[in-house]
């Protein structure tokens, strides 16, 4: 049903941008990025992070082709942009570590994708969105697509605020590393 799926994929987004606007603002009681790594987090924030697929897909799925696109697009440059977009997120996972990417800290990543931009793996779910919302040509996977978009770009940017603050050497390869997203 496109009105759950719906619900689940915003839901979750709305949640994520409503943790990350809490721990931007109250920095000591933050629980993004958290003070330690706990599994807790870790399956939190990976749950949601799901939920907007699970949401998006599902929605994809039910209205799949709404808007009539040619297959050329949706498989060609969606399911592309799905593939890429999915390779460079777990090329960033890969390098920075599960830990690293589920709130554990970890030392500053400045090599292989950390070396191009910095926040790869949202940069490549971001494309993993665009790519599933063009592939399966549906409004509702459109919408779900956006509101992850813009928890990932608020994500980038808290991060970058953080790892400003508490991460040596953040300013020099700041300096160096484009920031697309943050």
């Amino acid at each position: 049903m496109v009105v759950g799926d719906l619900l689940l994929g915003l839901g979750a987004a709305a949640l994520w941008v409503a943790i990350l606007l809490w721990s931007d603002r109250q920095s000591a009681r933050r629980l993004w990025p958290p003070h330690r790594g706990r599994v807790t987090t870790a399956a939190w924030a990976w749950a949601l992070t799901i939920a907007i697929y699970v949401g998006q897909i599902g929605a994809g799925a039910e209205q799949w082709n709404a808007f009539g696109w040619p297959a050329w697009l949706r498989h060609g440059v969606g399911g592309g942009l799905s593939i890429l977009g999915s390779l460079y997120q777990s090329w960033g996972v890969a390098v920075l570590g599960l830990k690293g990417t589920s709130g554990w800290p970890v030392s500053l990543a400045t090599t292989g994708p950390y070396a191009q931009t910095r926040h790869p793996q949202y940069l490549g779910q971001v494309a993993t969105f665009i790519g599933i919302a063009i592939w399966s040509a549906s409004p509702a996977a459109w919408v779900i697509g956006i509101a992850g978009c813009a928890a990932l770009i608020l994500a980038a940017r808290v991060e970058t605020r953080h790892l400003a603050r508490t991460a040596p050497g953040h300013g020099d390869w700041a300096k160096r590393v484009p920031g697309v997203l943050s």
